[in-house]
């Protein structure tokens, strides 16, 4: 199943992806070499804590909690790069049209 897909049914997404399962997201990064991923530095987004809160409610049925309203926050590491917050950022989803604001907005990070 694709992530994507569901996401554009309910209107939200930042693109496509053949494979956004465990094993796609593993097969993409078995191309990415060592080097390059020390030259990495990321920060993974959630949405904040509460018994009703979420990026996405569609999302949250079918994907591990928590996560970013794509992405599942225990799948959301990549070995050797540096986590620059270690650590979620909490109140920002992964993209547009969710119940938080979309975390490429964040000019404090971008």
């Amino acid at each position: 199943g694709s992530l994507a897909s569901l996401g554009s049914v309910f209107g939200v997404g930042c693109g496509e992806n053949t494979d956004m399962t465990v094993t796609g997201a593993s097969t993409w990064q078995s191309g990415v070499t060592q080097p390059a991923r020390e030259e990495v530095s990321y920060y993974r987004t959630q949405w904040k804590e509460g018994l009703f809160a979420s990026c996405s409610v569609a999302v949250n049925l079918v994907a591990k909690w928590p996560n970013d309203g794509t992405t599942e926050i225990i799948y959301s590491t990549l070995d050797y790069a540096t986590d620059s917050n270690n650590g979620p950022i909490y109140g920002w989803c992964h993209t547009t049209g969710m119940n938080f604001p979309d975390q490429a907005t964040n000019s404090a990070l971008n």
